[in-house]
């Protein structure tokens, strides 16, 4: 079954991928988006952007989306949503303001307000719903430089409703648009998980979003839905693949001449492992991967072949 957290917005060629993060979080139960779920006594309900998230080393987890280059209009969103167990009773209004100083670090370069718009920063969840759509548009996509990755700082800046607050952690939300690479899209992965205590085979389909020009993320493993999500960068000239973490907040290791023989020390399991040597395959587009990192009780080794669909 199709992964959902990178899903679709694939495409063969290019297109663009949006990225997002947050502020420090100052409420668990807003970072699992429970907080109004549970309501406690004298607790107000949320409003926040869905894909606000930071990971356990509280860094930015990227969320990742695509439009296609095309010259006529396209849209990306994102929603932004009530945290609450039922349904608003009344229409709630949120308003949003630009805020690029968010842009601060990401390594982001701000998109001229020419290249996009944004039909209002006013927004409604309507009554009887939990959330609405935040659209960008960008009117003609084949004219973003191919080479830089552009970014937007929103934050949400006031609700009128009295009955609702702004969620601390989730009220930020920073979009990166890039033009997607040749190695982004859909793959189907095969492999085996190397674990002390849980090994285990691997057969699912990926969806590997472009970050920058030569690079794309890559859950890791079969650990994806706990996000672990590994960067891929492809050298263009040799192939070679250099892994790195992406949202995990632990190092990522990766073993281009075979399994770690330490610690605990493994031995192929299937037909496959002699080919993970951390090289990419332009002729079959294909990922030959062995990566992992180290847990409690020893290393944990991902080896995989990832053919593109």
């Amino acid at each position: 079954m199709k992964n959902n957290f990178l899903k679709a917005f694939i495409s063969a060629s290019v297109g663009f991928v949006l990225l997002t993060t947050t502020g420090c979080l100052k409420d668990k139960a807003f970072d699992n988006n429970e907080y109004g779920i549970k309501n406690p006594a004298g607790q107000p309900k949320g409003v926040l952007f869905q894909e606000a998230k930071v990971n356990a080393a509280g860094t930015q987890t990227p969320t990742i989306k695509g439009i296609l280059p095309d010259a006529t209009p396209q849209s990306v969103q994102t929603l932004v949503k009530i945290a609450a167990d039922q349904a608003a009773a009344s229409d709630i209004h949120i308003k949003l303001v630009a805020n690029n100083d968010l842009l601060t670090g990401t390594g982001l370069t701000a998109l001229d307000a020419l290249y996009y718009t944004i039909a209002s920063m006013d927004i409604v969840i309507p009554k009887g719903q939990k959330y609405v759509q935040f659209v960008i548009t960008v009117p003609n996509a084949s004219i973003i430089d191919p080479s830089v990755v552009y970014g937007l700082g929103f934050t949400i800046s006031s609700v009128t409703e009295s009955d609702y607050t702004i969620a601390a952690n989730s009220k930020n939300l920073v979009v990166g648009i890039a033009i997607k690479n040749q190695w982004d899209g859909s793959y189907h992965s095969t492999g085996y998980f190397y674990h002390p205590s849980s090994p285990r085979a691997m057969d699912e389909e990926k969806d590997l979003p472009t970050v920058s020009a030569n690079s794309v993320s890559c859950f890791l493993g079969d650990l994806g839905t706990q996000g672990y999500v590994a960067l891929l960068t492809i050298d263009p000239v040799t192939n070679k693949v250099t892994i790195t973490d992406y949202s995990t907040g632990i190092p990522i290791l990766q073993w281009d001449d075979g399994l770690p023989t330490t610690s605990p020390g493994y031995t192929a399991q299937w037909d496959g492992s002699p080919l993970c040597n951390n090289t990419y395959d332009p002729a079959t587009k294909t990922f030959y991967l062995r990566y992992g990192y180290v847990g409690g009780t020893g290393f944990r080794v991902s080896e995989e072949i990832l053919v593109r669909d």
